[in-house]
């Protein structure tokens, strides 16, 4: 219908969107219209249905924000379609911003999710595990064995970082080696 008739249907699922959920909501999510998409993205709520959970999510690149703000408003609901993103590595660049938004979230299923995922790629793993302490998380003995190990090998890489960026220091003729260091570390 005309853009006028969307908008207004966006701000009702707005006033609606954590008691309410259409089964066409996902529909103006991918309207061609940009301006119907991002009032369809911020109607998302608590009662948002799986289609437009799945939606919400294809659109996160294009209007990354918004989305995220969605997906912290359907809490819980979102925790599914984040998980399912998350494990089929679609869209790597929001990984962390997504882990540290589940920890914001919280809650038991949260927890079980994060705890799942700590075997992923090294580089979200600081993400998680903050999510996790956000969300009061009490290790079992099994999982503060896994921290643990983790926590030492870390360890053991920054040692290893370190003695090899004392050694560049002492010779100047590495400069490429030790330019790669310090970004390392700064990470």
């Amino acid at each position: 219908g005309e853009k006028s008739d969307k908008m207004q249907a966006c701000e009702i699922l707005n006033d609606v969107r954590d008691d309410y959920s259409h089964p066409l909501h996902y529909q103006l999510i991918k309207d061609p219209d940009a301006q119907v998409q991002a009032n369809a993205i911020k109607a998302c709520g608590k009662s948002s249905d799986k289609a437009t959970m799945d939606e919400l999510m294809e659109a996160l690149p294009k209007h990354g924000k918004n989305v995220m703000i969605a997906l912290q408003n359907a809490g819980e609901n979102a925790i599914d379609v984040i998980e399912k993103i998350l494990t089929t590595g679609k869209f790597p660049e929001w990984h962390t911003r997504l882990y540290v938004l589940i920890g914001r979230i919280g809650g038991e299923k949260v927890q079980a999710l994060l705890l799942r995922r700590l075997n992923d790629t090294p580089q979200h793993l600081p993400a998680i595990i903050r999510s996790l302490y956000r969300t009061h998380y009490q290790a079992n003995e099994e999982t503060q064995r896994q921290m643990e190990t983790l926590a030492r090998l870390y360890i053991i890489y920054g040692v290893e970082l370190m003695h090899m960026q004392k050694m560049v220091g002492e010779k100047k003729e590495y400069n490429i080696l030790e330019s790669s260091i310090n970004l390392e570390i700064q990470d």
